[in-house]
């Protein structure tokens, strides 16, 4: 039977896993399909293992390989592919037994690309629904992956198998990490149409030993190879301007969460190298415009101002050296008065525009490790009136609120003081979208500013 789909499972050094990835595609609802394993190299029982299942099943095929990295292992793959269709799952993954169906189910002649959700789940077995707004089409799609508001990964998706026949839809050769990331917007570009699935049917495992958790200093440059990568390809394609917004937005995104990587995942003595290596990578390349990141402050000024607080820490002098080329003149001078040795500098700068709102009623929002920051940095004569978060469920004794229940006991020109980073721009929009925004208008007091 001629296989309708074809599914790509790269291998490397993945033994523990492979009868699960195997069983859960062995029961897929969906039977026209052709299973292809291609080991990368694997210095484990992989093959062995593999050799093994396809004994269970004449669907599966079994390539091998020296060691080229993951995207060389898809491309593999897609050559021998004989499916009218693609679908890519990573070795330590696991599929819901209508995943095919479903994704097959929505496509027609007229669209290239199904997606469907998908399910985070922890070393202790709990799940995080990743799901899509209902209302999302494929040109919000295509921002979401460049900013990475929606997870930039090739898996939990199902692409008509002549995408593949232009050159710049392949996996970049020699490239050993983020191969996903290079890939999936380029696709997104090209695909015609795009429909998505409101199910959760691919179940992404972040055990502790997995791929997706190895952080290492190549893994980290690379990084900066594929955003510089993306920068050409929208330049090359005259869209850049279009999505300047988005692409910075990604690069703060991808630049952050490495850094967090490295604080969380890399040896201590060896952090501070990574972490001069990534600069220096940002700083040799060009991946940061000057210009750009002016229309850029104009435009996301609470991602720009993330942005200039990324690297800071207490060496002003690397500060001073590295980001005056990029950055104006009175923001790197504001964010060197941010500096302190033991607290966050976005808490700092976030003290120094309250001050003008001291003697306002004040209504924090969030409880979390910013406010411990921002705590110790105010008064004890500062009118704090209530706290306020997406977790508290209505009023308490304690003073907490959850947004409505304070627009509605506030007085006009309260200040909200948003006591978070990473969440800051989306807890102004929350605000600023409520429906009793206009009738009460807080000031909302953030790191970034006042809105």
């Amino acid at each position: 039977m001629q296989p309708k789909i074809s599914v790509i499972i790269p291998v490397y050094n993945s033994e523990p896993y492979l009868k699960r990835v195997f069983d859960s595609i062995q029961n897929q609802t969906f039977k026209a399909i052709e299973v292809i394993f291609v080991n990368d190299g694997s210095t484990d029982d992989s093959l062995n293992v593999l050799y093994k299942l396809g004994e269970k099943d004449e669907r599966v095929k079994i390539i091998t390989q020296e060691n080229n990295g993951t995207g060389e292992a898809r491309n593999a793959g897609i050559k021998c592919a004989k499916g009218e269709f693609l679908c890519f799952i990573d070795s330590d993954d696991t599929a819901e037994p209508n995943l095919l169906e479903c994704l097959f189910e929505k496509m027609n002649e007229e669209v290239d690309i199904t997606v469907c959700e998908f399910n985070e789940v922890s070393e202790n077995g709990s799940l995080l629904k990743h799901t899509y707004d209902e209302n999302i089409n494929s040109t919000e799609y295509f921002k979401s992956i460049l900013s990475f508001r929606n997870a930039s990964s090739v898996w939990a998706k199902l692409y008509r198998r002549t995408l593949f026949d232009n050159p710049a839809c392949l996996f970049p050769l020699k490239l050993r990490n983020n191969e996903d990331n290079a890939t999936l917007f380029k696709l997104l570009y090209y695909g015609r149409n795009i429909r998505f699935v409101p199910k959760a049917l691919y179940n992404w495992n972040r055990e502790k030993d997995s791929k997706s958790r190895n952080i290492n200093e190549l893994r980290l440059t690379e990084t900066i190879d594929v955003l510089c990568l993306r920068k050409t390809f929208l330049k090359d394609n005259g869209i850049f301007d279009d999505y300047l917004q988005e692409f910075y937005s990604g690069v703060l995104f991808t630049l952050a969460l490495r850094k967090s990587h490295i604080v969380r995942f890399v040896q201590s003595d060896k952090r501070e190298l990574f972490m001069r290596s990534m600069h220096a990578k940002v700083l040799q390349g060009k991946l940061i415009d000057k210009t750009d990141l002016t229309q850029f402050r104009s435009t996301d000024p609470i991602d720009y101002w993330r942005f200039v607080f990324l690297f800071l820490d207490n060496n002003t002098g690397f500060l001073d050296r590295s980001y005056k080329a990029f950055f104006d003149p009175f923001d790197c001078h504001y964010a060197l008065k941010c500096i302190h040795p033991n607290d966050m500098p976005e808490m700092y700068s976030l003290y120094f525009y309250l001050q003008a709102y001291i003697k306002h009623p004040i209504y924090v929002y969030g409880k979390g490790e910013s406010w411990v920051d921002l705590q110790k940095l105010l008064p004890a004569t500062v009118n704090i009136l209530g706290y306020i978060d997406k977790s508290f469920d209505g009023e308490n004794k304690e003073l907490c609120y959850n947004l409505d229940s304070a627009l509605k006991r506030i007085a006009v020109n309260s200040v909200f003081a948003i006591a978070s980073v990473n969440q800051a721009k989306n807890i102004v929009s929350d605000i600023k979208n409520h429906s009793l925004y206009d009738t009460k208008r807080p000031i909302i007091v953030t790191f970034a500013g006042v809105f």
